[in-house]
């Protein structure tokens, strides 16, 4: 998935691992992306949809369109590598399960330095701890 604007041009956003069984994209809706998948069936093939969350929005059950905003914008400042403002779009999310989101896709994009505000917000202290001291053993040259 990418993302594409006349600022920032064409920026990677996400990817989903795409089996035998999908066919293709049916469509988009955030926080959706919807997939074609046809199962082979004794008497004929059969095509139904799978639904497939954004990261950002996994484990999430109802979105208001505000937080929605807020993340598909976080999503495209960290796309950009512009911190401050996606850490701006997303300060005043209270939602303990959307912190915790960031903070997977953090660590899957190795952005450490997003990945402590997001435990901060989730008041995750020895998480913090952690990561503060994998940037120390970092910097010092330990091999962990």
């Amino acid at each position: 998935m990418f993302f594409y604007t006349k600022e920032y041009g064409i920026k990677a956003q996400e990817s989903h691992k795409i089996n035998r069984e999908i066919q293709g994209i049916f469509g988009i809706c955030i926080p959706s992306i919807y997939f074609i998948v046809s199962s082979a069936n004794i008497e004929n093939s059969l095509h139904c949809l799978l639904d497939k969350k954004f990261q950002f929005f996994e484990g999430l059950k109802k979105i208001d369109d505000i937080v929605k905003v807020a993340l598909i914008e976080f999503s495209l400042y960290m796309s950009c590598g512009k911190l401050d403002e996606a850490y701006k779009t997303v300060k005043n999310i209270q939602n303990a399960t959307i912190w915790e989101n960031m903070a997977q896709v953090c660590i899957r994009t190795k952005r450490l330095d997003v990945l402590e505000i997001c435990l901060s917000n989730m008041r995750f202290s020895s998480g913090i701890k952690a990561v503060l001291h994998y940037k120390i053993f970092k910097v010092k040259g330990i091999s962990q």
